[in-house]
C-alpha cells in the first residue's frame, strides 16, 4: 500500500503513536463493535437474575415438550435443556448472555479469557474447560453427557464434531452461517433463544445489539474510502496470532466503524496466521 491509496498513518515504533485521536476513536468504535457480536447484553450469573432487557427466566415447565426446525432437522426437546455442551466460542458466549453458566455443561477455554469473551467470569464457573483440539473429541464430549451439544461449523473441528456426533444421536444445533452481520446474528440468536426457551432475552440482545450497532455505524457510513484508515483485527488462539478475515462478524464491525479492513486491503479471502514481523511489514493504521 503506498501512501496515495490511504491516508498518512503512523508506523508500528514505540516513539510514536500508533495513529491521531480521530483514527483512535474510530477503533475504539470498532472494538465495541465488535464485542457487541458475542455479548452485546450483559447478566448476573445468578440463576435467578433477570435475563436481558428486563425479561424473566423462562419457567422451565413452560412451552415443553418443543420440536425446532434447525440445519440438522427437527430438534424435539421434551424439556428445558440443562446440560449444554458449548463447543464454539459464538454460541457459548450467546447462551451465557441470554441464561447464563448454570445450565452450561462445557465451555470452550477461549470463552474463559477475558480478551476473547465478554462473558469471561461466568464462563470460568463452567464445570467442564474443552481445548479447541478437543472439539472433534466425540468420546470427550459424550463423556461429559450432555443433554443438548450447540456448535458453529465454520471450522473444521467442529464439522467433523457434528458428524460425529450426529449419528450418536445427541441431540444438536448447529449454526451453519459466518455470524457475519448484524441480521444474521438476529436471526442466530433468535434461534438459540428457541432452544434454550429464553425468547424474551433473545429478543432484548438482538435489539440492544442492533441499537449499538446503528449508533456506531451511522455516523460514519458515507465516509469515502480516502478518509478510512486501515485496520486489522487480530485475535489469539493458543499461542498463535491470527487476523480476522472476510466473512466474519469482526470483519464486518471495522468496515461498519469506519475503517478499511487489513484483510481487503490485503486481497485475503480468510482469516490468516501472522506473526508480529509480519505485522509491522504490512504497516496498518491501527489493530483491534
Amino acid at each position: 500500500m503506498t501512501s496515495a491509496s490511504r491516508p498518512p498513518a503512523a508506523r508500528l515504533t514505540a516513539s510514536r503513536p500508533l495513529m491521531s485521536v480521530h483514527r483512535r476513536s474510530l477503533l475504539t468504535a470498532a472494538l465495541a463493535t465488535s464485542a457487541l457480536a458475542w455479548g452485546g447484553c450483559s447478566r448476573s450469573s445468578s440463576s435467578d437474575a433477570a435475563a436481558p432487557g428486563g425479561a424473566d427466566p423462562v419457567d422451565a415447565a413452560d412451552g415443553y415438550p418443543r420440536t425446532i426446525d434447525t440445519a440438522d432437522g427437527p430438534l424435539t426437546l421434551t424439556q428445558q435443556a440443562s446440560a449444554v455442551a458449548c463447543l464454539s466460542s459464538d454460541v457459548a458466549d450467546v447462551m451465557l448472555a441470554l441464561v447464563g453458566p448454570e445450565r452450561m455443561q462445557v465451555v470452550p477455554r477461549t470463552c474463559t479469557q477475558p480478551f476473547h469473551s465478554v462473558h469471561a467470569e461466568a464462563a470460568r464457573t463452567v464445570e467442564h474447560v474443552i481445548e479447541v483440539t478437543g472439539v472433534s473429541d466425540p468420546e470427550q464430549i459424550l463423556g461429559f453427557a450432555p443433554d443438548l451439544v450447540m456448535l458453529t461449523t465454520r471450522h473444521e473441528r467442529e464439522s467433523d464434531a457434528r458428524a460425529q456426533l450426529g449419528e450418536a444421536g445427541v441431540p444438536m444445533l448447529s449454526i451453519t452461517n459466518d455470524w457475519d452481520s448484524p441480521e444474521v446474528f438476529a436471526e442466530n440468536v433468535t434461534l438459540l433463544g428457541e432452544v434454550l426457551g429464553a425468547e424474551d432475552a433473545a429478543t432484548a440482545l438482538v435489539a440492544d445489539h442492533r441499537r449499538r450497532w446503528d449508533a456506531v455505524a451511522e455516523p460514519v457510513a458515507d465516509r469515502p474510502d480516502s478518509e478510512r484508515p486501515v485496520v486489522g483485527m487480530i485475535r489469539t488462539l493458543g499461542d498463535n496470532l491470527w487476523m480476522t478475515g472476510p466473512g466474519t462478524i469482526g470483519d464486518t464491525a471495522v468496515t461498519a466503524a469506519g475503517a478499511r479492513t487489513l484483510a481487503g486491503e490485503l486481497g485475503l479471502d480468510k482469516g490468516i496466521k501472522l506473526d508480529v514481523e509480519q505485522l509491522v511489514k504490512v504497516d496498518p493504521d491501527g489493530l483491534v
